[in-house]
């Protein structure tokens, strides 16, 4: 993604004498700053019309900026200050009511994206897949009225699944069932797939 976007963009330059080069600074403070995101209680990035189901990209350019580029500090969604969705959907109790940042270590997504064992505090129930926990965006306002496109699900058999659950690297599992993990985002890291997945079927 990232890669692309600053092929186009520098595609769409190049008539003006300017180019565009992958870049990747702290995408959701960017985003917020450029007045193009506010954050929710949750820390996401949310945009108007498109809710906090994106994905944030940027790249760099020596084309100037247009006169009316805006920018200031990153702003918090009006809707949190009289809004506790994501506080009571939360399961960890990382998103607060005494403070903006989110508790990182109290907090699910974190636990389970990192390489390190699952720590004690973590409630087994509160599996619910794979890698993240959506919990806070599934139960935001902001995201009821986005036109959500839901890809459709991958089927893993027994044998596929064993094999993930084996922790087996990328290049070693057929051709389809590689294909399937890239449709799914989970074509990284074996090791915490496979831990996270034995956690969330109880095994």
């Amino acid at each position: 993604m990232p890669d692309g976007l600053a092929a186009a963009l520098g595609a769409a330059l190049k008539p003006w004498g300017a180019g565009a080069a992958r870049f990747e600074p702290p995408l959701k403070t960017l985003a917020a700053g450029a007045g193009l995101a506010r954050f929710g209680r949750n820390n996401i990035a949310y945009v108007p019309e498109l809710g906090s189901y994106l994905m944030l990209a940027a790249c760099a350019t020596d084309a100037p900026p247009p006169p009316d580029a805006p920018w200031g500090e990153p702003l918090q969604l009006a809707r949190c200050e009289r809004c506790s969705a994501c506080m009571r959907a939360c399961p960890s109790g990382a998103i607060r009511a005494d403070r903006f940042l989110l508790q990182t270590d109290r907090c699910l997504t974190c636990a389970n994206e990192d390489e390190a064992p699952l720590p004690d505090w973590v409630d087994p129930a509160w599996h619910h897949a794979a890698v993240g926990c959506l919990r806070c965006q599934q139960s935001c306002p902001e995201n009821a009225g986005v036109d959500l496109v839901v890809a459709p699900a991958e089927v893993f058999d027994e044998q596929e699944t064993a094999a993930i659950l084996a922790a087996t690297p990328a290049d070693e599992v057929a051709a389809e069932t590689r294909e399937k993990l890239v449709r799914c985002g989970l074509d990284y890291s074996p090791a915490l797939i496979a831990r996270n997945l034995r956690a969330l079927l109880g095994l």
